[in-house]
């Protein structure tokens, strides 16, 4: 697959402060992985089946741990032709995880070492978690799969294959911010976002304007914007 054909089908979206690569194929999915590997996402926290109803989704969740940069990555499947290309290559700890979605959703990893059941008995014939089956595992007779959503229908944007590489939430921030051992890479971009920019903006922000700066940036608690104003506060007394 060629460096255009790659940035063609993959498309970007904002999830509140999550960034998500929608891989629009498999060959797709597969050369992201591998350059996302490439990029240093070193920890793959999770990857998932989920039926959508029209179809079945693989959801793999990356951290890499240097600077705390997360990304998710999406491929849909038909239900006729479930074929996800493994990644357990990569990234060792989801082989596991790929048998699990196997099992329960009917995601089939080509690749894999592995391939089989990992929770029901090896004569089961269904995989429990498809929509099309109730709660006794017996199928439901009136269940239609719904359309497959249309590509123009969808409110995402093309992103560049360099981005997605190196999300914008990644870069590295502003050389001041970098002087903060505790503030990783990801969070100074968040930051230079909302208009910190510099150690004195950050040094000279009030009480009031921590908790809705976390917030803005994705954190549960105003502690860690708190501490980040501590430290930048003693480096520039200490300049």
């Amino acid at each position: 697959m060629s460096e255009t054909t790659l940035d063609d089908q993959v498309r970007k979206l904002a999830l509140g402060v999550e960034t998500v690569y929608h891989a629009q194929s498999p060959a797709a999915y597969r050369r992201l992985g591998e350059r996302l590997y490439g990029a240093g996402y070193d920890f793959p926290q999770c990857l998932s089946g989920v039926d959508m109803e029209y179809g079945l989704r693989a959801v793999v969740n990356l951290r890499r741990l240097r600077d705390q940069a997360e990304v998710t990555l999406w491929l849909d499947v038909a239900y006729e032709a479930p074929q996800v290309p493994t990644l357990c290559d990569l990234w060792g700890g989801l082989e596991w995880h790929e048998r699990e979605a196997y099992d329960l959703v009917g995601l089939h990893f080509s690749g894999h070492p592995d391939h089989r059941r990992i929770l029901l008995e090896d004569d089961w014939t269904i995989h429990p978690l498809q929509r099309r089956y109730d709660t006794g595992g017996y199928l439901i007779p009136e269940w239609r799969p719904k359309p497959w959503p249309e590509a123009a229908d969808s409110d995402q944007a093309p992103v560049e294959a360099a981005e997605a590489v190196t999300p914008k939430e990644a870069e590295t921030g502003p050389s001041e911010l970098s002087q903060l051992k505790s503030l990783s890479a990801a969070f100074a971009a968040k930051l230079q976002a909302q208009g910190i920019t510099s150690l004195k903006a950050l040094a000279e922000l009030s009480d009031e304007a921590l908790a809705p700066l976390a917030t803005a940036i994705g954190l549960k608690s105003a502690a860690a914007v708190a501490k980040w104003r501590e430290q930048a506060r003693q480096l520039r007394e200490g300049a």
